[in-house]
C-alpha cells in the first residue's frame, strides 16, 4: 500500500475503527446502566405513588365510615324522637276518644 500524505495507513484506520468500536461499546454499556438506573427510579416512584394512593384511599374510606356512622346515629335519634312523638299523639287521641265515649255515654244515659 502506498502512503499518500494526509491519508491514514490501513493499520491506523483499523486502530481508529477498533477504538470507535470500543467507544461505542462503552457508550452502549453506559446507556444500558443509565436505563437500568432510571427504570429502578421509576419503579421506586411508582411504588411510592401506589403506597400514597393506598394510604389516601384508606383515609377517605375511614372518613366516609365515620360520616356514615354519624349520620346513622343522627337518624336513630330522629327515629326515637319521632316514635316518641307519635306514641304520645296516639295516647292523646286514645284519651280524647275515651273521653268522648264517656261523655257520650253520660249524655245518653
Amino acid at each position: 500500500m502506498v502512503y499518500v500524505e494526509g491519508q491514514l495507513s490501513a493499520d491506523e484506520l483499523n486502530s481508529l475503527i477498533a477504538h470507535a468500536h470500543r467507544r461505542i461499546e462503552q457508550l452502549e454499556k453506559q446507556l444500558t446502566e443509565q436505563q437500568t438506573a432510571e427504570q429502578q427510579r421509576v419503579n421506586v416512584a411508582l411504588s411510592q405513588l401506589r403506597e400514597e394512593n393506598r394510604s389516601l384511599a384508606e383515609e377517605r374510606l375511614k372518613h366516609e365510615k365515620e360520616q356514615m356512622s354519624a349520620e346513622l346515629q343522627m337518624l336513630k335519634r330522629q327515629w326515637v324522637l319521632i316514635t316518641s312523638v307519635v306514641t304520645s299523639a296516639v295516647r292523646c287521641c286514645k284519651l280524647d276518644i275515651s273521653f268522648i265515649v264517656i261523655q257520650h255515654q253520660c249524655y245518653n244515659s
